[in-house]
């Protein structure tokens, strides 16, 4: 038996799961009853995308050694990965047979943050600083804490203390270049940085594959791969879903490649609109880069880089002739080996935006994206009474310039109030957060209304009924939240940045005409604010005819989109070819 989990070991770190299984498989036809050969065909299982396989030989290794810490924690971890609410339990019981276990520490704060339990991971999370301020993850995960209760700035401190303790740590290194995005005090050249360090550091681990390409015809039907883990319930499906439906079948066959194991009605949707459907969350990058060869992918789209991505290997490996970042995330994915990145000229003007990026960008008429709202939408109510900014972007955004900003706003606007509607701020420590940096900057408790996330999707758009205008955040605009409240008759006052991010609100305006909306100064934002609280006309007269403004724009209008994709894909497709002769 020694030598079988030897064996076995060996494939797992070779990253080998399948010939792992196999050899499990064996070993356990002599001795069923093995707790770690149990435990260790379950990993390899799951390693190889076999999830619905793992959970019986998880619970047979339990019940064979119920005192093992290991096994709890690796259970939990399972539980967690496909959604049983039973992963807290073994979390917990993992930590009662050993108090001081980093690894189930670890799995636990990540499971009580996804749950918006902020308090109380939190607490953990100090905790295991406390004990040992070299763990690295720990200090991560605070900054994850951190940033999630709205104190970026402090979060990517974090994140380079997390740097300096393990400075070759690729996870660690891709959390500080995203954190960048929200602070203010990261220069864009500094951000850019951190993700050309990343993209540095993830080459010197992986080269490029050499891809060879058999049928070279230049006007043939190209095979287009788009990656992503938010074909489900997710703010970014809501731009791919007209993308996706529209494409020209007779120019491109499109392949969604699910990186989840969470499926949701709306991943259905993906499932009947693509041509070919491939879930692969879990799958090893190995057996991943051997389903795309297999398929003969001509070019993947990576929906995600940064925010939730965990396939940089894939990306560094390059195993496909070309490679695109577009839509999910606002900055470069830092590799050399992304050929493009999709944008228009409002969020990265030409001459000045390149230098940020590793890829090359490719520019489409504006707006880059297509918006898809929920099919059944509450009516447009009319609003009278006391006048409301509104904000329902994610609090990590609502950075001290950002506040010092509103509160000037809510200050000039004696009777107005700013309604903030966001996940985290249910936590009574998070909302005690939040208010002390608007009273601080003199602002009124009664001026400002707080509240926390509510998953439910009418109440979510029924709270448009309640605002006059939104205000974007800065350096980093809403996205979603802006075209939620378009859809909904209430305009959004953006502040145009420097860079990609905080340049999105700009695009999101000029697609319906509201340019009016955008200022290019913070004097400018809080005087066009001003004017629609002494004169709420400007506001209210137009909120009826919003929606329908917004269906008849580009904003809406995927099949658009589609063909100025297909477009660039052609292009860079016509471009490999000459450039491999």
């Amino acid at each position: 038996m020694d030598s079988y989990a030897a064996t076995i070991r060996q494939h797992l770190e070779a990253k080998r799961p399948l010939e792992a299984a196999r050899v499990a498989l064996r070993a356990l036809q002599k001795n069923s009853q093995d707790a770690d050969l149990n435990l260790m065909l379950a990993v390899a299982l799951g390693d190889a995308g076999e999830w619905e396989s793992v959970r019986p030989y998880l619970e047979k290794a339990i019940q064979l050694a119920p005192l093992r810490a290991d096994f709890w924690m690796t259970w939990g971890r399972f539980l967690m990965q496909v959604r049983d609410p039973d992963a807290e339990s073994a979390l917990r019981e993992a930590l009662r047979l050993r108090p001081h276990y980093p690894a189930a520490t670890f799995e636990l704060i990540g499971l009580l943050l996804s749950e918006q339990r902020w308090s109380e991971a939190k607490s953990l999370a100090e905790r295991a600083l406390e004990s040992d301020p070299s763990q690295a993850r720990a200090w991560v995960l605070m900054g994850h804490l951190l940033r999630e209760g709205g104190d970026a700035e402090a979060a990517q401190e974090h994140y380079r203390r997390a740097v300096e303790i393990v400075p070759h740590e690729l996870a660690i290194m891709s959390n500080r270049a995203f954190n960048s995005n929200y602070v203010d005090s990261v220069s864009p050249s500094e951000s850019a940085r951190f993700h050309q360090e990343f993209g540095s550091m993830m080459h010197r681990f992986v080269s490029p594959q050499a891809v060879s390409v058999k049928d070279r015809r230049p006007d043939r039907r190209l095979k287009v791969a788009y990656l992503s883990q938010d074909f489900r319930d997710h703010s970014c499906a809501f731009f791919l879903q007209a993308l996706i439906a529209q494409h020209d079948r007779q120019n491109v066959e499109v392949f969604v490649l699910h990186d989840s194991r969470i499926k949701t009605a709306k991943t259905e949707q993906f499932e009947r609109d693509a041509d070919r459907f491939l879930c692969t969350g879990g799958l090893q990058d190995s057996l991943f880069i051997e389903r795309l060869l297999r398929e003969r992918i001509d070019l993947l789209v990576d929906l995600s880089i940064h925010t939730s991505n965990d396939r940089w290997e894939v990306l560094a490996a390059k195993p496909v002739p070309i490679q695109v970042n577009y839509l999910g995330y606002p900055h470069s994915s830092g590799l050399k080996t992304m050929d493009a990145r999709i944008v228009d000229r409002h969020t990265d003007p030409e001459g000045v935006a390149e230098a940020e990026y590793s890829e090359r960008l490719i520019r489409l008429d504006p707006p880059f994206l297509a918006y898809s709202p929920p099919e059944a939408l509450p009516d447009i109510a009319d609003r009278a009474g006391r006048f409301t900014f509104g904000s329902l972007n994610a609090l990590a955004k609502i950075q001290p310039r950002v506040v010092a900003l509103w509160s000037r706003i809510l200050k000039a606007c004696p009777g107005a109030r700013l309604l903030v509607k966001t996940r985290f701020l249910q936590d009574p420590a998070v909302q005690r957060a939040l208010l002390s940096r608007f009273e601080d900057e003199g602002v009124a408790a009664d001026q400002l209304e707080l509240r926390g996330f509510d998953s439910a999707q009418s109440s979510h758009f029924d709270i448009f009924s309640e605002i006059d205008l939104c205000l974007d955040p800065f350096p980093y605009n809403g996205t979603t939240t802006t075209c939620d409240a378009l859809w909904m008759g209430v305009p959004t006052l953006t502040l145009v940045g420097q860079r990609h991010a905080g340049r999105v609100g700009l695009t999101l305006n000029s697609a319906v005409g509201l340019e009016a909306w955008c200022a290019e100064s913070e004097e400018e934002y809080l005087e066009r604010a001003v004017r629609a609280f002494e004169n709420p006309s400007l506001v209210r007269d137009g909120r009826a005819s919003l929606r329908a403004r917004a269906e008849a724009s580009p904003l809406a209008d995927g099949a658009r989109l589609a063909r100025q994709l297909e477009t660039a894909y052609r292009q860079l497709w016509l471009e490999f070819l000459d450039r491999t002769g």
